[in-house]
């Protein structure tokens, strides 16, 4: 289903950020939604490399997003395509998930304070123009693992690290003040989406 672009939020930023996580059922923020390995559509039981949908367990190799050969066949893909981009596909239209400079963008030009939000713990990141959004630390999801721990929050960009190649970009935060940041983990990892649009509809 299309979701309405009346759910972005213009922070100032070169894209707008959306109210809510893909897969929160009832469109609110503090929803932490679905938990996705990147490049995939849909969340899962059990993530691990051996679940990925873009590794070759018989041969030990990546077969996408591959950029050289210590990897399997390069592609030198280092974005996500439309159609492994779970916001592109689940709420269609222009949305999408955030590239790792526009990540940066939230982390570095906007303000992040600590807090809860109807009970959930997260940050309020506000741009400049006063406009805000709130991102609820859904923790992350490896191997079979259940249960939350409410004291972290990882959120996907769409950039593959091209140094740590098995890597994906990510933000992390935690309960800490001034605890945000850009880091990258293993693709494989169960972690939640907050879409963003471009600015021009």
């Amino acid at each position: 289903a299309v979701v309405p672009y009346t759910n972005a939020v213009d922070l100032g930023l070169s894209v707008k950020w959306a109210k809510f996580n893909v897969g929160a059922e009832n469109n609110m923020a503090t929803e932490y939604g679905n938990y996705v390995a990147w490049g995939e559509i849909e969340p899962k039981d059990l993530y691990s490399v051996y679940t990925y949908k873009w590794f070759d367990t018989d041969n030990g190799v990546y077969s996408k997003y591959c950029i050289d050969n210590s990897m399997g066949t390069p592609d030198y893909r280092s974005v996500l395509d439309k159609e492994d981009d779970i916001a592109h596909v689940k709420w269609s239209g222009k949305w999408r998930m955030p590239t790792q400079s526009e990540m940066r963008e939230l982390v570095t030009q906007c303000t992040w304070t600590w807090g809860e939000m109807d009970g959930v713990k997260g940050y309020t990141v506000t741009g400049k123009n006063g406009n805000s959004i709130f991102l609820p630390t859904g923790d992350y999801r490896r191997s079979s693992q259940s249960g939350i721990d409410d004291t972290f929050g990882y959120y996907w960009t769409s950039t593959l690290n091209t140094e740590q190649r098995r890597n994906a970009y990510r933000l992390d935060f935690g309960l800490q003040a001034d605890d945000y940041d850009w880091n990258s983990y293993a693709r494989y990892i169960g972690i939640c989406v907050r879409p963003v649009m471009d600015i021009t509809n």
